[in-house]
Order: C-alpha cells, then sequence, then structure tokens
C-alpha cells in the first residue's frame, strides 16, 4: 500500500495519529509512505515539520499515479486529486471543534462530500446540525475505535479537549477500522467485470456524421479497460450507414444490431436488454472518449467502493468549436444543469429493474432516469477526471420547452411533491427561471424547499449576482425621482415643503399637496 500524507497536516496536534497509523499499517501489509506539498507553498514549510518526517518529500505537480491513498486533515479538496480518481482520498475529521473551524459556505458546499472516506471519532450522526452541514453520506463515514476512552459530542468544548481526544485516539486500536477499511478497498480495485458500452444510430451517412462516429468507436476500442463489449442499436437506416460498421464488425471491435425502433430512448432500452456486462454506459455517436483510461478508472473506483453507478465532469464543445468543462454537481438535479448522462456507468440490472428508460419522455428520459437513481437513494460516486467529450446541440438542446416540461414533471413526482413543491414551482426551477420570473419573497421560499435536500450554494450566488448588477439601474431610478420632485416644486408647487426641526438636525419634507411625503433631505443644527 503506497501512501501519501499532507504536509499541510504535519501538525504536533495531528501528526502523532499520522505515525501511528503508518506503524500499524507497516505491521499488518506492506507499506510505503510519501509527504505530498503543494508546489505553491513548498518553499514555505517550516523546517520542523520537515524534521518531523523521515518519509520522502513530493510535490503535487510530481507523477503520482503509483500510489493507493492519501490522508489530510486540512479543510480543503486538493485539485491534483482529480488527476488521479482511482487515488482513496481520506479526511480526518478529529472532532466536530476542528469542523467548527470550516467557512461556512464549504458547509454549505457539502464539502466533505468530495472525499471518499472521512474518518473521524466522534460520530456526525448524532448531531443533526452537523449531520446536514457535512452531508457524509453513511458509506463514507468510518468511526475510529476509542473503546473505554470513547468520547461523547457534549464532551468537546474546546481546544484542550480536543487535543485529549488526539491523544487518546493516537493507538492501533483506535485506528483498525480505516486499516480494515483501506484493505477491503485496496482488495477491489482490480476487479475486471465485463462492462457495456452502447451507442444509438440512425442515417449517419445522411446526416454526415460519418467521421464522427469512426472517432466515437476508436475511442472505445483504444481504451485501456480490458473487458469491453461495444454495442451499436442501429434505427434501421437504409442510407449506407451498415458499410460504415462493416469493417468494425469483421476486426470484433463493434456488434450491431440494426431495426427500426420507436425512439431513442426505446432503442437505449433495446441495449439494455442487450447488454451482458456488469456496467452498462451510452455514449452519443457524435461523442467520444477522449480519455484511453475514461472506462478503466470509472470501474475501478466504482469496484473499490461497490456503489451501484457513477458520473463526473466532462468537457463540452460548442458548434463554434470552443471548449467549456461540465462540472457535475447532484445538487443542481432540481436544475436539470446537474451533469452529463454520457458520464454515467450503471449497473445493468439496476436500469432493469428500474424499467430501462421511461419512453413517454420526449427528450428528457435520461433525467428521468437520473432523477429516479437520486430518489432511491442509491449509492453513487463522482469521477472528477473529465474524460468524455460532448457535443452541444442535442436533442434536449434544441427542444427547451419540451426538456422544461419532461424534467419539471420527473422531478416533481419523484423528488418536488415529497419537498412541498408545486408543479408550477418545479417548472419555474428549471435552468433557474425562478431567478428571473418570480418575486423575491418567491424565489426565497422555493430556496427553503429546496434547502431541505439539496445545497443551495449556486442559486444563492446567482441572487448575489443579480442583485449587484441591479444596484446601479436603482440608484439611477431613484436619482430620476429626486429630479422630477424638485422640478415639480419649482414648476407647479404641487409639490410643498415643510421644515421640521428635532435637537441636532433640520429635516426638509417635500410632501405631495403638503401631505403626502415623498422626498426628505436634512442637515445638522448649525452645519
Amino acid at each position: 500500500m503506497k501512501i501519501l500524507l499532507d504536509a499541510l497536516c504535519m501538525t504536533k496536534k495531528i501528526w502523532p495519529v499520522f505515525q501511528t497509523l503508518v506503524w500499524k499499517l507497516e505491521e499488518q501489509t506492506e507499506c510505503e509512505v510519501s509527504v505530498i506539498c503543494p508546489h505553491q507553498v513548498q518553499d514555505n514549510v517550516i523546517e520542523q515539520e520537515k524534521k518531523m518526517s523521515a518519509y520522502p518529500w513530493l510535490s503535487d505537480t510530481d507523477d503520482l499515479s503509483q500510489y493507493d491513498v492519501f490522508i489530510t486533515a486540512s479543510s480543503y479538496y486538493p485539485e491534483w486529486l482529480g488527476k488521479y480518481p482511482y487515488i482513496i482520498s481520506v479526511a480526518f475529521l478529529i472532532t466536530p471543534y476542528a469542523f467548527a473551524a470550516l467557512p461556512m459556505e464549504e458547509m454549505e458546499g457539502r464539502f466533505w462530500e468530495k472525499y471518499d472516506y472521512v474518518f473521524t471519532f466522534t460520530a456526525p450522526g448524532k448531531d443533526p446540525a452537523m449531520e446536514k452541514a457535512l452531508g457524509i453520506p453513511e458509506r463514507k463515514l468510518i468511526l475510529g475505535d476509542l473503546g473505554e476512552k470513547a468520547f461523547s459530542l457534549d464532551q468537546i468544548h474546546c481546544q484542550q479537549d480536543e487535543l485529549d481526544l488526539v491523544e487518546s485516539a493516537a493507538t492501533p486500536q483506535s485506528l483498525i477500522p480505516l486499516i480494515e477499511t483501506l484493505e477491503q478497498t485496496l482488495s477491489r480495485k482490480n476487479n475486471q467485470p465485463l462492462v457495456t458500452i452502447v451507442t444509438i444510430t440512425y442515417n449517419l451517412v445522411k446526416n454526415k456524421r460519418e467521421e464522427m462516429i469512426r472517432q466515437c468507436i476508436e475511442s472505445v476500442h483504444n481504451q485501456t479497460y480490458p473487458n469491453i463489449e461495444h454495442l451499436i442499436i442501429d434505427g434501421g437506416s437504409g442510407d449506407g450507414t451498415q458499410d460504415l460498421f462493416r469493417k468494425y464488425q469483421e476486426d470484433g471491435w463493434i456488434q450491431v444490431y440494426s431495426e427500426p425502433d420507436k425512439g431513442l430512448y426505446d432503442a437505449m432500452n433495446k441495449g439494455i436488454r442487450r447488454a451482458k456486462g456488469k456496467y452498462v454506459a451510452f455514449i452519443n455517436s457524435d461523442d467520444y472518449y477522449y480519455h484511453e483510461k475514461a472506462v478503466e478508472y470509472a470501474v475501478m473506483v466504482m469496484e473499490m467502493y461497490g456503489v451501484r453507478y457513477s458520473f463526473g465532469d466532462a468537457r463540452a464543445m460548442c458548434d463554434n468549436g470552443d471548449l467549456t468543462m461540465w462540472v457535475a454537481d447532484v445538487n443542481l438535479l432540481p436544475y436539470a444543469m446537474n451533469y452529463c448522462h454520457q458520464t454515467m456507468f450503471v449497473q445493468t440490472e439496476l436500469l432493469r429493474g428500474m424499467g430501462g428508460f421511461d419512453i413517454s419522455y420526449k427528450v428528457s428520459a435520461d433525467s428521468d432516469i437520473m432523477i429516479r437513481l437520486y430518489a432511491m437513494h442509491e449509492p453513487y460516486c463522482i469521477i472528477r477526471y473529465p474524460s468524455v467529450m460532448y457535443r452541444l446541440g442535442g436533442l434536449s438542446s434544441t427542444s427547451s420547452d419540451i426538456s422544461c416540461k419532461d424534467h419539471s414533471r420527473t422531478f416533481y413526482l419523484h423528488i418536488g411533491k415529497q419537498l412541498g413543491l408545486t408543479m408550477q414551482e418545479c417548472e419555474n426551477i428549471w435552468a433557474m427561471r425562478f431567478l428571473h420570473i418570480c418575486m423575491q419573497h418567491e424565489q426565497y421560499d422555493i430556496l427553503r424547499k429546496l434547502g431541505q435536500e439539496f445545497s443551495i450554494r449556486r442559486p444563492l450566488e446567482e441572487i448575489r449576482t443579480i442583485q449587484r448588477e441591479q444596484i446601479p439601474l436603482k440608484a439611477a431610478i431613484v436619482l430620476r425621482l429626486k429630479q422630477k420632485v424638485k422640478g415639480a416644486v419649482k414648476r407647479t408647487g404641487i409639490v410643498r415643503i415643510s421644515i421640521e426641526e428635532t435637537e441636532d438636525r433640520e429635516i426638509k419634507w417635500y410632501k405631495l399637496f403638503g401631505v403626502i411625503p415623498v422626498y426628505q433631505k436634512w442637515k445638522k443644527i448649525g452645519s
């Protein structure tokens, strides 16, 4: 087992726990340890910290592909981890006292969800507020065993209590649950079950997609994962599309099934029925895997953590060739902005048990699958390694009204109704339209309901941005009103001025018809 320890955590407070963990691992298995330090702060690392460890020091710019585990106790998630989705990341959350130092935006953003495991000695589940803020799924939580020295949450009041807990935690016995979890996870790392990739096609020659389908098929064939079947489900093309496939079939790269279907999602269901793999994924004929380890990483992570589906970040290509990043975020599920369905790998039996794609949805049956999977509370993982190139402008992109109706209906049925949302509110939520068409009190009422299940950090940021943009407009309107009031005083006399005095100031009121106050000025007496 090759372990990376975070240099930013090498303090006298936490280092005894790390050192005990390494000793115990070395006792039970072959263990190689290195310390990793972000290159931006490497020159500022205190010599004392370097002396605390005799292990080799690495930078996050080095090749870390041979390492198995990364362990940290800092309140951040390093960007370099996204390059190595198969490295098990463990966050040490020693006590609620350490948690309290986290910025509120990180808590609301489900900061700890980014880690594969969170190791702690005091169960957050016993504190509802902490559990909601952390958002740690049960399968990710590892509780250390303190035996008779166990602490309860109400015993941690100050930093000294925290230090006492760390002293109790620095024993081999307390770390056994973490060591067993790491060993079990790594034992599943090299499993290589069959994976089915499904691509739907129809009249590719007529639509001038010959080069795109070649790029798609070759990107699947070039995957480093050795156990893949690639199914082409064709809708009975009659334009020469079959000729494109012939050589790939003869070489054993693909299996082609061609017959009329009832549309895209009916064809995808045919692919599910024919799939022999443990996992199934869908890649469009005009999209492709631009990284050769896309399948390998997804399967490795799913097998390691025993989850039933995965999804991740993707690169999106605009019509003009510009590239952008689609960052996967399940908290954006209500707005249909959550993740690209081409990045999904799902257990085949799970999809079959759900009945596959609901063909009553014209353009958003993929959104329906995502929503139903989430509502079923099936365990999932996120691959922070963009490996799919997705071309913008698909069916749902060109049929936004239908997409809105489809997504809103399935979200309302499976999630929204339970949160107290109406069908109309679910339609307003789509693509965050409610931020532009609803009154402010209606916006906050919707966010209050969504906040029961999802982080609302992103829409709150959008609201603040909109408000900042509106401030100059409001100021201009107020200034114009002031000018009109002053003009009315001079021209008509309809607005009359009255003066009031208090102990320290003189207030000049502008009143419509001498009764209705519309504007005031004041100055300190004597100024």
